[in-house]
């Protein structure tokens, strides 16, 4: 699901408090209101409770991680100065519990990652951990590979056949890059849709973090 960005610009400088394997993160607002507030476990994952305020000190986005994968109920709400919910998601049974189609308007006609654009990032973050050693990690370190592919306008789930990698991309990382935007979890479908939609998308996988 699209969120509104918010510009970095109104943001303060990261805190970090580490203890033991994790790092606690907190920033704010120039007008002293928390932005985020999450930990981050030894591997560099999101791990436990995580919240992201508005300006106006209203939850935005609220739910868990379990080692860098949402795990639970997540809510979503609108950046305004009410706050309202417009979507919540059970990561645990991949489900859909609710959602103001009138309020998300970005949601009205293309499939959906589950979770928005956070989540995506989130996920491609996560299999880059659990899919690379350390040592390959660091011989990409700084490398960013784009991946192109198509939604099934029927089963929500990205076309194999349809999956192309940046042309930059070293040969021995092309087919494990495929695999893991094929093994994606179902997107949800659109609010509403036309005929004959093809919904095509673009990520980027990072080793830059």
């Amino acid at each position: 699901m699209k969120k509104i960005l918010l510009l970095a610009s109104f943001i303060l400088p990261t805190l970090l408090f580490s203890q033991k394997d994790t790092t606690h993160i907190t920033t704010h607002y120039r007008n002293g209101v928390v932005n985020e507030n999450y930990v981050l476990n030894k591997n560099g994952e999101k791990d436990g409770a995580y919240l992201k305020q508005t300006k106006y000190g209203k939850v935005y986005t609220k739910g868990q991680y379990n080692n860098g994968v949402p795990t639970g109920t997540w809510e979503y709400y609108t950046s305004d100065t009410v706050g309202t919910l417009v979507e919540k998601l059970d990561f645990d049974a991949h489900k859909e519990l609710f959602v103001d189609p009138l309020r998300v308007h970005s949601l009205i006609c293309g499939p959906r990652f589950f979770g928005g654009n956070m989540a995506q990032k989130d996920y491609l973050h996560h299999r880059v951990i659990t899919d690379f050693t350390a040592d390959e990690r660091a011989k990409y370190k700084d490398q960013r590979y784009s991946v192109s592919f198509v939604v099934d306008s029927t089963t929500y789930k990205p076309i194999a056949a349809s999956i192309v990698v940046d042309a930059n991309t070293p040969v021995e990382l092309s087919q494990r890059m495929i695999t893991m935007i094929s093994e994606m979890p179902v997107w949800l479908p659109p609010v509403c849709r036309g005929e004959g939609e093809v919904w095509r998308f673009t990520v980027w996988v990072d080793f830059s973090e």
